[in-house]
């Protein structure tokens, strides 16, 4: 597992990789979105509790949060691959 923060607009953004593909997004500590990364790197969400506001919020933010999460996801199978 590897969890990383960062801050967006004071908004804390924490997400968490589990098994190089498989992730979990939270907002805030309260929702969040999981879903995995496909081979061709493609982001799939398969939960997502976020409200309108968030769901808004990561909407305008979706390409720091996608790229952080890829980069967090990079970090992991570099480090735990075998």
């Amino acid at each position: 597992m590897r969890l990383y923060r960062i801050f967006i607009d004071n908004t804390e953004v924490g997400i968490t990789v589990y098994d190089g593909m498989t992730f979990n997004i939270e907002i805030n500590h309260y929702r969040h979105i999981v879903g995995v990364i496909n081979k061709k790197g493609k982001v799939l969400i398969d939960d997502n509790t976020l409200n309108s506001e968030e769901r808004q919020f990561c909407t305008s933010y979706k390409k720091k949060i996608n790229d952080t999460l890829k980069q967090v996801v990079k970090i992991y199978n570099s480090v735990y691959s075998n």
